[in-house]
């Protein structure tokens, strides 16, 4: 199996193979990146699948102001990335990613299997 000298080359290198990091990579390859995505763990978001009792609580549908109070000093934190990526851009992305979601009683977002290794699936692919 032959490789050309650049085969090894990379615009953008990602420590972290978690939800984030993968979601980052897939960001990144989407504009034309070349990503190195490095993770430690045997696989790709692992912790993904403890998330909501196996589940995979992706996010909640409410507004920001909520998850600001919600989370405390830690709400305004999230603050811009919610600016940056909406609860309704991260269900996008996921259906794109032909996996799709749905929503319970208090808003909170789920794959629609229930099943976290499926949203692992899908960030993989």
């Amino acid at each position: 199996m032959g490789s050309r000298q650049d085969d090894n080359r990379f615009d953008l290198a990602i420590v972290g193979a978690g939800a984030a990091g993968q979601l980052a990579a897939i960001a990144a390859a989407e504009n034309g990146w070349r990503v190195a995505l490095l993770e430690q763990m045997p696989r790709a978001g692992m912790k993904l699948l403890a998330t909501g009792g196996g589940r995979a609580n992706l996010t909640t549908l409410r507004d920001r102001a909520e998850i600001e109070v919600a989370f405390g000093r830690q709400g305004r934190f999230m603050g811009p990335a919610l600016e940056r990526m909406s609860p309704d851009d991260l269900r996008e992305l996921f259906a794109r990613l032909g996996l799709a979601t749905i929503v319970d009683d208090q808003k909170r977002v789920y794959p629609a299997s229930q099943r976290a290794a499926d949203v692992q699936a899908a960030l993989w692919r």
